[in-house]
């Protein structure tokens, strides 16, 4: 890892980065009908893909706080690259907690966009698996940045975590944790969106108890249900 790690931070992950939102659309004439073909889907799944190996294997490669402008795009994208921004997002939420916090105002919207997902009632059989399957992965992407500050360190200690957190990704600079937001000091539950966002899903039956059993599931696993 020694050996390839100048090479990753300075060409391979700026390279991934630019993958993550190629897109090469064409058009498939299909007699009476025409067809958007996305040339571009399969490279930004293989790249979301990295990005998740690189944040178990070596996540001191990747500038988070350059990465989440792309990983907000990857939650609006296709379901298969939603379902792994969702994952990322997890896994992040626990490698850079402090960029999470800060980039949550575009990382939110998309995520109850998907729990709200309505299925058109002509969906049938793999449709509606797969629609739910995307439901079910953004509430537990949203469980996972609910648990940022508990998770982060015990009372008395969060506050020296994130600002470690910052100080590894700013070039050894470290930030006076003073001039941060206070969503970033304090946690998720301390941000108005996300706080309007989870009294929203828990509003609805049906989000509220899978809130609550992925939440059951997370502390059976350890806290780590998103890995």
């Amino acid at each position: 890892p020694r050996v390839l790690l100048p090479f990753l931070q300075s060409h391979a992950v700026p390279l991934l980065f630019k993958s993550l939102e190629l897109k090469l659309l064409r058009k498939v004439n299909l007699g009476p009908f025409t067809h958007t073909v996305d040339d571009g889907l399969p490279l930004r799944k293989a790249s979301f893909a990295c990005i998740d190996t690189l944040l178990d294997s070596l996540p001191s490669v990747l500038e988070m706080s350059s990465f989440m402008p792309y990983l907000a795009k990857g939650l609006e994208d296709k379901d298969d690259v939603q379902l792994l921004a969702h994952q990322i997002l997890g896994k992040v939420a626990r490698v850079s907690p402090a960029s999470l916090l800060a980039s949550l105002e575009t990382l939110l919207p998309p995520l109850e966009a998907v729990a709200n997902k309505q299925m058109k009632d002509t969906s049938v059989g793999t449709e509606v698996e797969r629609a739910q399957d995307l439901i079910r992965s953004a509430v537990r992407a949203m469980v996972a940045v609910s648990k940022v500050r508990r998770e982060g360190g015990r009372e008395g200690e969060g506050l020296v975590f994130f600002a470690l957190m910052l100080y590894n990704q700013k070039n050894n600079q470290l930030i006076i944790l003073s001039s941060l937001p206070p969503s970033v000091v304090d946690g998720s539950m301390s941000h108005p969106k996300f706080n309007q966002m989870q009294e929203r899903v828990m509003s609805k039956d049906q989000l509220k108890n899978l809130w609550n059993s992925l939440v059951a599931e997370r502390s059976g696993s350890g806290g780590r249900g998103m890995e």
